[in-house]
């Protein structure tokens, strides 16, 4: 289901009110439930620098998007069927796409969060969050800034490490 919400590329609302220039963000979106992935959109496409370009359902949709429309940002579920977020991830690395991956969970997990970043994620987000931490973790993501603070990566690479599932 693609779709563009219309909205000018360029100059967008900072959260105080005074205007902020932002590169315009465009955005796929891979939730195994649709009515979920479809939420996200209606929310994210408030903001007027995000464009929410697509809402897929699996992640080899996921891969197959990002490749051919190159977004530069990816929200995908940790728990997608078939190609999950992590093979999904991996797969755009080796592709080369220059997409940015935010891994969404409903549990928040250091050992979810260690393979995300092993596999090429910018970072993992608890849906849990409010749509404008989303929001502000999409623009981190687009700008090629870390989501995560080294110390938490740290600890969920060593507990990676400790459970015996360093890739």
């Amino acid at each position: 289901m693609a779709r563009s919400n219309g909205k000018a590329h360029g100059a967008a609302g900072g959260g105080n009110g005074q205007s902020v220039a932002h590169d315009h963000i465009t955005i796929v979106i891979a939730d195994d439930h649709r009515s979920v992935g479809e939420a996200l959109e209606i929310a994210l496409d408030r903001e007027i620098d995000l464009d929410v370009l697509e809402v897929v359902t699996d992640g080899a949709d996921a891969v197959k998007s990002a490749v051919e429309r190159q977004p530069d940002v990816m929200l995908v579920d940790l728990t997608l069927s078939g190609v999950d977020s992590i093979e999904a991830t991996r797969r755009l690395r080796e592709r080369g796409a220059g997409t940015a991956v935010i891994v969404l969970t409903g549990e928040r997990d250091d050992v979810a969060l260690a393979r995300a970043i092993q596999a090429g994620a910018r970072g993992l987000i608890d849906k849990t969050h409010a749509v404008d931490d989303l929001a502000t973790a999409i623009r981190r993501a687009s700008r090629g800034e870390p989501l995560h603070a080294p110390d938490e990566v740290n600890n969920a690479l060593r507990e990676l490490r400790e459970r015996g599932q360093v890739d």
